[in-house]
């Protein structure tokens, strides 16, 4: 009976049935407290901080887009884009022609005023050297040092000078009209 397969599987099943149980109990008792491991536990506790908040009052401010309106109401759409920095009247109040009633935040028109009057400036400056080209090339023609073609395109680029001068000066205007379109008016 000892070479029989049968009985070494059934010694095999029986081992293993016991080694799971004692795994189990062996647990089991781990994981069970002694009386004095509640008094430890507490003991390892850190006490926590205190701290004492002071009372005061404070204010606090937050922006919200808001709405007016006045006894009879008119609707005021600006002609350019913006938030308002500042409001001139108080709601519901009389108001006359002419009078401020509030203004756009002007900075960004500010801004586009001087890029606009630096390109001037630039165009104005590429338009003296184009003069001062044409000046240069008469003389030079007129002793046949150079040909007349090239007189003709320094002419040329004298008139590109002047249209870009002119579209420069175009830019400033309207740049100039947004600024004063940041203050409206009743």
């Amino acid at each position: 009976m000892k070479n029989n397969p049968i009985m070494k599987h059934k010694y095999t099943i029986n081992s293993l049935t016991t080694l799971a149980v004692m795994a189990i109990l062996l647990l089991f008792y781990s994981c069970s407290s002694a009386p004095g491991n509640g008094a430890q536990a507490n003991a390892q506790i850190p006490a926590a901080q205190v701290i004492t908040i002071d009372t005061a009052t404070t204010l606090t401010y937050k922006d919200y887009p808001g709405m007016l309106e006045g006894l009879v109401n008119v609707e005021i759409r600006p002609q350019v884009d913006g938030y308002l920095d500042k409001i001139f009247v108080d709601e519901g109040a009389y108001v006359t022609e002419g009078q401020s009633l509030f203004r756009i935040n002007q900075l960004p028109y500010i801004e586009q005023l001087n890029q606009a009057q630096a390109g001037l400036n630039a165009a104005e400056a590429a338009l003296l050297n184009a003069q001062l080209e044409v000046e240069k090339m008469i003389p030079l023609v007129q002793n046949k040092v150079v040909s007349e073609v090239q007189l003709k395109t320094v002419q040329a680029a004298q008139q590109m000078a002047k249209a870009h001068a002119a579209q420069a000066k175009a830019t400033v205007a309207t740049a100039q009209i947004n600024l004063d379109f940041t203050l409206i008016k009743a």
